[in-house]
């Protein structure tokens, strides 16, 4: 009861074989990431409804994590650890926020 739960997912290649992979996305990355988030998300609280880890090939952003957090909790969390928000309307998938997460990677935070 309690605590953080981690949940990891993988998903497959594109049919062609060719593995499209940022260069610091490794499987080690990716855990190394992990680790480096669980103690950060366990002082988050209960206003977040998800921490997702995801990997940017297209932008070349490399992993960066997206922090849902519902609305009533907002604030508090755009307080703590935004660097940049974002004027109405708001982007994709209520997107409201930027910071940096404490791995150094981007953070997005949206609803």
């Amino acid at each position: 009861m309690g605590g953080v739960r981690v949940e990891a997912v993988s998903a497959p290649g594109p049919a062609g074989g060719d593995v499209l992979r940022h260069p610091d996305a490794s499987t080690a990355a990716h855990a190394a990431l992990l680790r480096g988030l669980v103690d950060w998300a366990a002082t988050l609280g209960g206003g977040v409804r998800l921490l997702h880890v995801l990997e940017d090939v297209e932008d070349g952003a490399g992993l960066w994590a997206l922090l849902r957090v519902h609305e009533p909790a907002l604030e508090a969390v755009l307080a703590e650890h935004a660097v940049m928000r974002v004027p109405p309307p708001h982007g994709w998938s209520g997107y409201r926020a930027e910071g940096v997460l404490p791995t150094g990677h981007r953070l997005m935070i949206s609803t």
